[in-house]
């Protein structure tokens, strides 16, 4: 009986080390399994991130532009009515003269300060500049030397 029963420890030694190397085995192959997995979603991730941003697909693929930029200097902000670097200019909201003439746009917010109810004829600062209606401004050296306000014909007029 000491036989079947050293027999039978021996047996069931063996069974739990078998058990141990399968649980071992089976938890190595589910590491390697989660670790391929993972990987794999990187990968679709990665392909799908790419061809979306234009590197497989072609998606928003857009041709160069060849127009040449164009920077236009005759519209002014009304903060730089003093500050053109031609020593004589008009400054008005229309073009009426042969001379150079600078436009403030005063629908724009950027100028929206120098609408006024009245205008400032001895304005010799941009701080100080009210419009109240169509106005030209002569500035010769950084100084204001004639204004006129009023509707265009009576600029005109007093261009003349």
């Amino acid at each position: 009986m000491v036989k079947k029963k050293e027999i039978k420890k021996r047996e069931e030694q063996k069974k739990r080390e078998l058990e141990e190397s399968l649980k071992f085995k089976h938890s190595t192959k589910s590491l390697i399994y989660n670790i391929v997995g993972v990987v794999g979603i990187f990968l679709i991730f990665y392909f799908i991130t790419v061809a979306i941003t234009n590197g497989i697909v072609g998606l928003h693929e857009k041709e160069p532009d060849d127009t040449a930029t164009i920077i236009q200097y005759d519209e002014i902000l009304a903060g730089e009515v003093f500050n053109m670097s031609d020593s004589e200019y008009y400054d008005t909201l229309v073009s009426l003269s042969e001379s150079k003439i600078y436009t403030v746009d005063i629908g724009s917010a950027f100028n929206s300060y120098v609408v006024s109810d009245e205008g400032n004829m001895s304005v010799q600062k941009a701080s100080d500049l009210k419009i109240k209606e169509a106005t030209i401004v002569k500035i010769k050296d950084g100084k204001n030397i004639s204004y006129l306000e009023g509707r265009l014909i009576e600029i005109k007029e007093g261009l003349n």
